[in-house]
């Protein structure tokens, strides 16, 4: 994997490892660089154990050989997830080699993203609509028709013209973040508490 992302060819790694992946100290909101997995990378960082410390070790050897590095897009659900990748990678890099943080810091992109899809929980009717299709698949993902993908326009390397596709490229995620939880997302709790009340499922 390590070599894999070193590649040159390779201009953005995405990843998604869900909101409690990120190593964030629930108190401070910072990193936990005390965690073990992190004490770990830090300590070795030619073996991680974490796809931060994979990253950091893969831009340590575009680094090394010359090449520039990649844009580390975060597709996890949560506000602010390429900053909140930027720490991750930045200080677990800063506690083995200052140098190649600094180096990641001004060089490396790591927007901002936002999507909005609604994906319900699996049950026996999603895995019934699986096997109409012919796919045995005891854990089937659904969603809504309706998807947005809203991405911070900062790539260090280039990126594809998702926006041909309908992802929408922004200086400006917070904005439809805010859209998002305030009128959709509020919307839907409306609707909810009602539909609880008069007892509609």
């Amino acid at each position: 994997l390590i070599r894999a992302m070193a590649d040159p060819v390779i201009r953005i790694v995405g990843l998604t490892v869900t909101e409690s992946g990120y190593y964030i100290d629930p108190v401070s909101k910072g990193f936990d660089a005390t965690h073990a997995d992190i004490v770990h990378d830090a300590a070795h960082p030619e073996t991680p154990r974490t796809a931060f410390g994979a990253i950091v070790a893969a831009l340590r050897l575009r680094r090394d050989t010359g090449q520039g590095p990649f844009t580390g897009l975060s597709c996890d659900n949560l506000q602010g997830n390429g900053d909140i990748l930027r720490q991750a990678v930045v200080s677990l890099a800063r506690m083995s080699d200052p140098a190649l943080a600094d180096w990641i810091e001004a060089n490396a992109s790591f927007p901002n993203s936002m999507v909005d899809c609604i994906a319900p929980a699996t049950g026996p009717a999603e895995i019934a609509q699986a096997r109409e299709f012919g796919v045995n698949d005891a854990a089937p993902v659904t969603h809504e028709a309706f998807r947005q993908w809203v991405i911070e326009d900062d790539f260090c390397a280039g990126r594809p013209d998702w926006d041909q596709v309908g992802a929408t490229f922004s200086d400006d995620v917070h904005a439809y973040e805010k859209m998002k939880i305030r009128i959709l997302n509020a919307g839907h709790q409306v609707l909810a508490n009602v539909g609880e009340v008069l007892g509609i499922e």
